[in-house]
């Protein structure tokens, strides 16, 4: 009996037992920088131990409100909490700031936080604000331990209908550790002083480059010195009215593996234009949605595409290309891709589909979600493209609406492409099964040059 007392006694003090304290400082430490900091600062009260304990932390996470009842901490309440957690940090080194706004702040505070930890050498700074702030530390631009840079002011850029954070950069900028930079509804203001209105940014390890409805002022020319990157988007997400200023901005890029640029083209002098050095790069895939401004710039649109497309001549694997109508109104020789294997097109004429097609003469997979007419012109024997006839594998419809240019591509293809393995048809929502009944009878009617490819209707 007293064995069995024993031994349930020694069970619940196992039970019981303090795990975590029983743990080195240093793997404590490590464990409260992924809370909140707020939180790691309330576990003080725990016992002697933990007292300064929170001080080592070296990952900052600040929200100026409480996450989980969505009810507002007191402006006054953060800025303290803020600046105490700075005075009495111990750690040497910082790993990563993190700083979620949702109300007013003097510029000044925001700023003074960034210096704190910059001169602490953090790695990873995370800014998000909707509402107005300013950034114009020069120390940011100078960092040689900053590895990722988020700047998030964009839901501040949709309220108030324009960028509300402004970031002063110097016209020469060397990081020699940025691997990340993402940049959102910030307006990038180069100082007067500089005549030249040219601006280089050199980071020589930055991999990927993400940049939403960033608008440049004081600056005519923006290069980015990047031997390393691999990853690079550009969002154009909503129409700002007219900053009076035209900005080329220049990557060289040779390791670049994936593009990305979607939105808007706002009329000249209006536009951003991108000058990229891709001439020894290998892009794995390239997606391009241009969107219109307005009827009158489509011309606009269409040219800046048109120069975009160009600079992805013979070294893009799979091209993504939406809205791809406004290249209609381009009227100068369409580039080659010689080394693409996969296209996907949105909305496309026939005139711009068969440029495509005969272009790109290694072509495997072809993906069309909408086709805007093609006639009995397009289906002339001279008109079959060479990847018809020696690689296109599998071809894909969207959105079939059953109409008569639709069918007669399908059967123009059918009958031409000689070693085709698949073809997909997907239908309009709007298309009644009835009538798709009879579609797929016509389709299956067509001749083919290849006598079995799967055909499948979804």
């Amino acid at each position: 009996m007293d064995s069995s007392n024993s031994s349930s006694k020694k069970k619940k003090c196992e039970e019981d037992e303090d795990m975590i304290s029983n743990l080195p400082d240093v793997i404590i430490s490590r464990i409260l920088s992924f809370l909140l900091t707020k939180e790691a600062v309330c576990t003080c009260v725990l016992s002697k131990r933990w007292m300064n304990m929170w001080t080592t932390i070296t990952k900052l996470r600040f929200i100026d409100r409480k996450l989980y009842y969505r009810t507002y901490i007191s402006r006054t309440h953060f800025l303290n909490s803020v600046y105490r957690v700075l005075l009495h940090l111990d750690a040497k080194s910082i790993e990563g700031f993190s700083l979620s706004l949702t109300k007013d702040y003097d510029s000044y505070h925001i700023n003074q936080w960034i210096s704190a930890v910059l001169s602490r050498g953090v790695k990873e700074l995370f800014i998000e604000s909707n509402r107005k702030l300013d950034i114009f530390l020069h120390s940011l631009w100078k960092s040689q331990s900053l590895e990722k840079l988020v700047l998030d002011m964009n839901v501040c850029a949709v309220r108030l209908h324009m960028n509300g954070c402004a970031v002063k950069v110097p016209h020469l900028v060397y990081l020699s550790s940025l691997t990340v930079l993402e940049l959102s509804g910030v307006t990038v203001v180069c100082p007067p002083s500089n005549e030249s209105k040219n601006m280089c940014l050199n980071f020589p390890l930055l991999r990927v480059h993400r940049a939403t409805n960033c608008i440049w002022l004081n600056v005519k020319v923006v290069s980015f010195e990047v031997p390393l990157l691999e990853v690079l988007s550009i969002s154009h997400t909503r129409a700002f009215k007219s900053v009076d200023s035209q900005t080329v901005i220049k990557f060289c890029a040779p390791r670049l593996t994936k593009f990305s640029y979607s939105g808007f083209i706002a009329p000249i002098p209006d536009t951003v234009l991108l000058d990229l050095d891709l001439s020894t790069a290998r892009i794995a895939s390239a997606n391009i949605d241009p969107w219109e401004f307005v009827r009158e710039s489509t011309e606009n649109t269409g040219s800046f595409a048109f120069e975009l497309l160009k600079q992805f001549n013979n070294n893009v694997e799979c091209l993504k290309f939406e809205r791809s109508k406004v290249l209609a109104v381009a009227h100068d020789e369409f580039p080659a891709f010689g080394m693409l294997t996969r296209l996907e097109m949105g909305n496309v004429t026939g005139d711009i589909l068969l440029i495509f097609l005969r272009n790109s003469p290694f072509l495997k997979t072809l993906d069309i979600q909408e086709l805007l007419g093609f006639g009995e012109e397009h289906c002339n024997p001279e008109n079959v493209p060479y990847c018809f006839i020696s690689n296109l594998e599998v071809m894909k419809f969207g959105k079939l609406k059953g109409v008569e240019d639709e069918l007669r591509f399908a059967k123009f293809a059918l009958e031409h492409a000689r070693v085709l393995k698949r073809v997909s048809f997907c239908h309009h929502w709007e298309l009644r099964k009835s009538i798709f009944g009879k579609v797929k009878k016509k389709i299956l009617s067509f001749k083919r040059s290849v006598s079995s490819p799967i055909i499948e209707f979804l």
